[in-house]
């Protein structure tokens, strides 16, 4: 900058002013070579690549507050300066003598495709001053000879960028972290173009936020400014940048970074073009999902309280479950419960046994239980069926394999429904009177209801005494099912039957027959009903034992007569041989 070349100049003027021995000694700045005479002399100065810091320079002016004008002053000075080496950069009187305090000046042009050092060698003939002209000293008289070299580097630049994100494949919402390598790779420093600092030098086509790692929480440049600590990225130094944002769908973002080649005080170096890198990141996102299907195997299961007589085996409701994997990612604990049935058993589906139910698999469970009809929703009426409703839920925890990474649970339900019933029948048996004389007939009337829920196959009554049946009606659909609650209308069928009665057999003192009926449930479990009748047989008699007091008497002799009148009933029960309005009339023949 031009405070520090002031600077340098300023204090160089100044210190030949005040016939300093060694005026650059005095200058705040180091010089690769500096060849110098005392005051007086002849005086060759070669100051060769002088390193000047700027920053310093300026720095120094203002801390020293010598003087609003100081800066102005030392642009008076370097003007001097540059006058006094303008003049004295040729022959100005034309002698072909190099005389004191002259400096002339070459130049050469050369093409460089390589680093070049090269040395330039220039000598003089000595002359004595005293004569005037003045001319070379005798023989001998060695040439005074000087070289210096110059070292022309060739500018190898090259950078390099890699990206990488810490979760490749996530769920929707996941916060990911980019990382951004920049390497300098060449010989020459590399400078931010833009000169922005913080955020640093990347930029991500997706994320916005890109912002370098600093050295510490108290050292801001990067952690990769480990060589000069200069805020430029040397040969061989690897900066680092990150980068924070939530993946929602799959994303391919590019990171680009622009480093500007510059010299040692990140100065752009002339005709050396921007490097511009690129780099790009994929990630991947993955849906977890379950997925649950729950069957009733049996959609009619049989309430426990039925009574069948036969097969008399418990018919529980059966349900099969089905847990598949949805998503693109496997699930581990998975868990299923029924929220009627238990224990819920896991039947088969984990094909490699890991027990994680991967994206291919489905799993295989199941259970039974005994349902009532109570258990219907809503519960049901009278002796209708229960629709009894249930559901089982499963859930488990998506991951992904081989990271730590879990998404929330994911879930699923499903439920079945069974009809529970509970089938029931009775039959009643009417004789046609209670009380008949033995020998009589007696008409008996049946009647077989449905006092459950579900139709039944009926088969046609039997009693043990009378036969055969007749039925007489009660199918009001004609369907062929004795209805019960479940239908329109509970049904009862009728039958009858006539037999004549004798007397009972000892020890008996009542007729007594029964009659027994079966239906068939729509599960195939028989249902039986009986019923019996008794009916009192009398068999009333009367013994009428007539006597005359004289059997043989002459004509107009009165004889008496005797009658005895006796009850001779042969009832099972002796009480029921009873005789009302007994009357007894007597006749004569002749009269």
């Amino acid at each position: 900058g031009e405070a520090g070349q002031g600077a340098f100049a300023g204090r160089a003027v100044e210190a030949v002013a005040r016939g300093a021995e060694d005026p650059f000694k005095e200058l705040p700045v180091g010089v690769d070579e500096v060849t110098k005479v005392a005051r007086g002399q002849e005086v060759s100065l070669d100051i060769l690549h002088p390193r000047l810091d700027t920053r310093q320079g300026k720095e120094e002016i203002l801390n020293r507050r010598i003087g609003r004008n100081e800066l102005s002053t030392i642009q008076v000075c370097l003007a001097y300066v540059g006058a006094q080496r303008e003049y004295s950069s040729k022959d100005r009187n034309g002698d072909g003598v190099l005389d004191l305090a002259e400096t002339w000046t070459y130049s050469c042009t050369a093409t460089i495709t390589e680093a070049t050092t090269n040395i330039a060698t220039v000598s003089g003939t000595p002359l004595n001053p005293v004569p005037d002209p003045a001319v070379a000293f005798p023989n001998p008289n060695p040439p005074v000879t000087a070289s210096d070299t110059a070292e022309v580097t060739v500018l190898d630049t090259d950078l390099a960028l890699t990206k990488h994100v810490d979760q490749s494949v996530v769920f929707p919402g996941t916060d990911v972290k980019y990382t951004y390598t920049a390497t300098n790779k060449g010989n020459t420093n590399l400078g931010n173009i833009d000169d922005t600092g913080n955020p640093g030098w990347v930029t991500d086509n997706k994320c916005a936020s890109v912002t370098q790692v600093p050295t510490s929480a108290s050292d801001a440049h990067n952690i990769g400014d480990i060589i000069l600590v200069d805020g430029l990225l040397n040969p061989g130094e690897t900066w680092q940048f990150t980068c924070t944002m939530p993946i929602s769908k799959p994303t391919l973002n590019v990171a680009t970074i622009t480093a500007q080649p510059v010299d040692a005080v990140g100065v752009p170096i002339p005709g050396a073009d921007p490097l511009v890198r690129h780099a790009e990141a994929y990630v991947d996102i993955v849906t977890p999902g379950i997925a649950l299907d729950k069957t009733a195997l049996k959609p009619v299961a049989l309430d426990p309280d039925a009574d069948p007589v036969g097969p008399n085996t418990p018919d529980p409701a059966l349900y099969e479950y089905v847990v598949t994997n949805t998503g693109d990612v496997p699930i581990r604990d998975v868990v299923l419960a029924d929220d009627t049935c238990s224990p819920v058993t896991f039947i088969g589906g984990d094909a490699n046994g890991d027990s994680y139910l991967d994206t291919d698999e489905s799993w295989y469970y199941g259970c039974s239980t005994a349902l009532q009809r109570q258990q219907g929703t809503p519960p049901p009426k009278g002796a209708q069926s229960g629709l009894v409703t249930n559901k089982a839920t499963v859930t488990g925890t998506p991951f992904v394999p081989g990271t730590d990474q879990t998404a929330p649970k994911v879930s699923a339900n499903d439920q079945a429904q069974v009809l529970v019933i509970e089938p029931s029948l009775s039959i009643t048996k009417t004789p046609s009177a209670d009380v008949v004389l033995a020998g009589s007939d007696v008409t008996y009337t049946f009647a077989v209801k449905n006092t459950g829920d579900v139709g039944l196959e009926l088969s046609t009554p039997v009693d043990d005494k009378c036969a055969p049946l007749v039925y007489t009606g009660g199918d009001k659909n004609n369907n062929g099912l004795l209805d019960g609650a479940n239908s329109a209308a509970v049904e009862t069928w009728t039958y009858t039957c006539t037999r004549p009665i004798g007397m009972p057999t000892a020890p008996d003192t009542t007729d007594k027959n029964a009659v027994y009926v079966r239906g068939v449930g729509p599960l195939g479990h028989t249902y039986a009903a009986t019923a019996t009748a008794e009916v009192r047989v009398i068999d009333p008699a009367i013994s009428l034992v007539k006597t005359v007091s004289n059997t043989l008497v002459p004509t107009g002799t009165e004889v008496t007569y005797g009658f005895a009148v006796t009850n001779a009933g042969n009832s099972p029960l002796a009480a029921d041989d009873v005789l009302a309005q007994v009357t007894l009339v007597d006749a004569a023949n002749p009269a």
